[in-house]
């Protein structure tokens, strides 16, 4: 980490690499040098660096998740769908893994199955404001402005200063009054 944080990743990354030899199960040591590699935007080794994690047989809930974080930033939907379903398939009450594969699924259009991991996120996290604007954005594809409307407004009231869950509800509230979006825009400047 020091190494790391002195500027000298390639150290780092050798170094880390020696620990994982020493001690093959110690997670961190593989989260670490991923997000070495995925500060400098190279996902491949970052992924390498992971899978190598699960074959020695650290934590696989941990790295199946980061596996599929950087997967679905690449847009790589099917791998990231398979790695965050690992992640549940050990661990179903996992948040992490149940926004994350949501959030491949609504890339998906599958906006239902999306809603329901969400959902299931937020039984879980009851204060999560992405599984919050998720269920919202999700009921926004289905048609359902109401619902959208109350969980963006339980989004603002948890994160009053993000600004994800104003748009969305800006947005539904240009379905159901017949306002212009750029009426609402202009209305908030």
């Amino acid at each position: 980490q020091a190494e790391a944080e002195l500027g000298s990743p390639v150290r780092a990354v050798d170094l880390l690499t020696r620990i994982e030899q020493a001690d093959p199960v110690f997670t961190e040591a593989y989260f670490l040098a991923g997000k070495l590699f995925r500060e400098n935007n190279n996902f491949d080794s970052a992924i390498d660096q992971y899978k190598r994690g699960l074959m020695a047989g650290a934590d696989t809930v941990k790295i199946a998740l980061e596996i599929g974080r950087v997967y679905l930033h690449q847009k790589n939907y099917s791998e990231a769908y398979k790695y965050f379903s690992h992640s549940l398939a050990r661990q179903p009450q996992n948040v992490a893994g149940n926004i994350g594969l949501a959030k491949v699924l609504y890339q998906r259009k599958l906006y239902g199955k999306a809603q329901k991991h969400y959902l299931q996120a937020l039984k879980q996290d009851p204060r999560n404001y992405a599984a919050m604007t998720g269920v919202a954005y999700s009921y926004m594809q289905q048609k359902n402005v109401a619902g959208a409307l109350e969980m963006f407004q339980k989004a603002i009231a948890a994160n009053p200063i993000t600004g994800d869950a104003y748009v969305g509800k800006a947005l539904a509230l240009s379905k159901t009054e017949k306002i212009p979006l750029e009426q609402i825009q202009a209305d908030r400047k």
